[in-house]
């Protein structure tokens, strides 16, 4: 009697994954919080390197109009586009590729966390000092306390009734910086009422991912206070 034999080949299973999302730019192509972005990206991005696949489409925040359009190669670079507007937008474009944070809130892009670069990383913060390294390093805004000044004076908003009642003053806000940089815990320590406490809540939330502090080169969750005037 003659048998057969069946002879199974297991062959390696590739799996492809593509994710589709928008992300929000500044006028000079980097990733930023909706709230002051200028133009908004929607892709498809290979999960495993990040890059766009296939085509994209650009838009205006100001009016949701299209203004430009194209297609990716395997290298991420711009082959073929079309503008609406002018052809200036193309270095813009080819900006937007580069995943680069600048104002950003790593948990909006919860699908592309991982390809999005951080502002500034944790070991750039350190440094030596007579053969120490110095990590002890409180958190801080990206870009330093200028850039949070004017991010707090780009949102604020006077509460109608502040105004009516003629209050100024200093909202003295007590909160958590955590590991990932996002904010939490809000506690109000001096409060000006009428409004005012709500607002610098509201405006501390919007805020981007800040840098944690780091402690022994690890970073760790924060409480610190900031002042915030209405005047």
């Amino acid at each position: 009697m003659n048998r057969k034999i069946l002879i199974v080949i297991f062959l390696p299973l590739f799996t492809f994954s593509q994710i589709k999302d928008k992300i929000y730019f500044d006028p000079d192509g980097k990733i930023i919080i909706n709230e002051t972005a200028e133009y908004y990206r929607i892709a498809k991005f290979d999960t495993i390197n990040g890059f766009i696949i296939g085509g994209f489409e650009d838009y205006s925040v100001k009016n949701d109009s299209l203004i430009a359009k194209g297609d990716i190669d395997e290298n991420n670079e711009i082959i073929k586009s079309s503008f609406l507007g002018t052809n200036s937008y193309l270095p813009v474009a080819k900006k937007m590729l580069q995943l680069q944070a600048s104002f950003v809130r790593i948990k909006d892009y919860p699908l592309l966390s991982k390809f999005i670069k951080p502002y500034k990383t944790n070991a750039e913060r350190s440094h030596k000092y007579e053969g120490f390294t110095i990590v002890e390093l409180k958190p801080s805004f990206p870009g330093g306390i200028e850039n949070l000044s004017w991010f707090i004076g780009q949102f604020i908003k006077y509460p109608e009734e502040a105004v009516k009642n003629n209050i100024s003053g200093i909202v003295k806000v007590q909160f958590m910086v955590n590991k990932d940089g996002d904010l939490s815990d809000f506690t109000i320590l001096n409060s000006l009422g009428y409004g005012c406490d709500e607002e610098a809540i509201r405006v501390l939330k919007l805020t981007p991912d800040w840098l944690p502090g780091l402690q022994r080169g690890n970073p760790v969750t924060v409480n610190i206070t900031l002042p915030i005037s209405f005047q």
